[in-house]
C-alpha cells in the first residue's frame, strides 16, 4: 500500500488522481467526495438546470455541473417557460393561442393539439354545415361551418325564431 493510498484494492483510488462522480467513492484521498471535493473534474459530473416553476423541466438561464440534483435543479433544460408551471414539453396542446408544449407550434399548426371545436363540412357556404364530415380545429378550416341541421335537429346553434301565424276566428251570425 502507498503511503496515503486510501484503498489499496481499487487502481484509480489513490492520492493525485481525478476525483469523478462516482456514487460516493474518494478517488484522490482528500476525504472529501464527489460534489464536495473541489478537485472535482465537472465534466464527469451532469449539466443541471434551474427549474423555477418546479413542474420537472428547466429553464436555458442557469445551469452547473454537479453529480447529483441540487435542491430545484433538473436535468433538462427544454422549459420553454419557466415561469408556468403549465408550460412545458409535457404539456398538452390545447386551444389557448399559447404554446404549451414547447413544441415552437401553437394550436391548430400543433399536429399534437388536442380538443377544440368541432367544424362540419359547409360546402355551399351558407354558414351550415351538413352531414357527418367533421374535423376538430380551435379556429374554422376554410370550408366548415359551427353548427349542422337536419330534418330534425340542429345542432350547435339554435334555429332563428320563427313568426307564429296569426289564427283568424270566425263568428257565426244567428237570427
Amino acid at each position: 500500500m502507498q503511503a496515503g493510498d486510501c484503498d489499496d484494492t481499487a487502481a484509480l483510488v489513490h492520492p493525485g488522481a481525478t476525483e469523478v462522480c462516482d456514487d460516493g467513492v474518494d478517488n484522490d484521498c482528500n476525504q472529501l467526495v464527489d460534489d464536495a471535493d473541489p478537485s472535482l473534474d465537472l465534466r464527469s459530473g451532469t449539466r443541471f438546470w434551474t427549474d423555477r416553476d418546479g413542474d420537472g423541466y428547466g429553464g436555458t438561464w442557469f445551469s452547473l455541473w454537479a453529480c447529483v440534483a441540487p435542491q430545484g435543479m433538473v436535468a433538462d433544460d427544454t422549459d420553454c417557460n419557466d415561469d408556468d408551471p403549465a408550460i412545458n414539453p409535457g404539456a398538452p396542446e390545447v386551444c389557448n393561442a399559447i404554446d404549451d408544449n414547447c413544441s415552437g407550434k401553437v394550436d391548430d399548426d400543433d399536429p399534437a393539439r388536442q380538443g377544440g371545436d368541432t367544424w362540419y363540412s359547409d360546402k355551399d357556404e351558407d354558414g351550415w354545415g351538413a352531414g357527418t364530415d367533421t374535423v376538430q380545429a380551435c379556429e374554422a378550416p376554410p370550408g366548415t361551418a359551427p353548427t349542422t341541421r337536419t330534418a330534425t335537429t340542429t345542432t350547435s346553434r339554435s334555429t332563428p325564431a320563427r313568426p307564429r301565424c296569426a289564427t283568424a276566428r270566425t263568428t257565426t251570425a244567428t237570427a
